[in-house]
C-alpha cells in the first residue's frame, strides 16, 4: 500500500505547496501582509485540494478508466 501511495503523496504534497506559493502572490499583490497574508494562502490551499467536487476534478478524472483509479485514490 505505501508504495502504491507514494507517487500521489508526493505529486498532492507538490499541488498543496504549489497552491500555497500562487495564493501567497496573489494574496501578496493584492495588500495582504504578515498573518492575513499566510491565512489567505492557508485557506486557498484547504479549500482547493483534496476537493474532488465535479467542477474541481483534473482533465484526467473525468474519463472514465482514470476516475476509477483517481477515486481509489482518494479513499485510503
Amino acid at each position: 500500500m505505501e508504495v502504491w501511495m507514494s507517487p500521489f503523496r508526493v505529486s498532492e504534497q507538490t499541488n498543496r505547496i504549489t497552491s500555497f506559493i500562487a495564493a501567497y502572490n496573489v494574496g501578496k499583490a493584492n495588500g495582504l501582509t504578515d498573518q492575513a497574508l499566510f491565512n489567505f494562502a492557508r485557506d486557498m490551499v484547504d479549500s482547493t485540494q483534496n476537493n474532488y467536487s465535479a467542477v474541481n476534478r483534473p482533465g484526467a478524472a473525468r474519463n472514465p478508466v482514470f476516475a476509477m483509479a483517481f477515486m481509489f485514490k482518494s479513499f485510503p
